[in-house]
């Protein structure tokens, strides 16, 4: 059974195919279980209904509200 950092993995070496020299891509081109996964990593996030755009996941601070 994989690991956590083995799903994750497998997801980002998905995304990077799906992505090539882009940013930006519709929700269909990657399975909602990858999608989902970036997304609570913080490697996607949604620009609009169906759009994704990729981005690093940075800490949290004290300020930015987050818990």
């Amino acid at each position: 059974m994989p690991t956590p950092n083995e799903k994750l993995a497998s997801s980002l070496a998905e995304l990077a195919h799906v992505l090539g020299d882009g940013r930006v891509i519709r929700s269909a081109e990657l399975s909602r279980t990858h999608r989902e996964r970036l997304t609570r990593s913080g490697f996607l996030q949604r620009a609009t209904k169906g759009w994704y755009f990729s981005d690093s996941p940075s800490p949290r601070s004290e300020t930015d509200g987050g818990c």
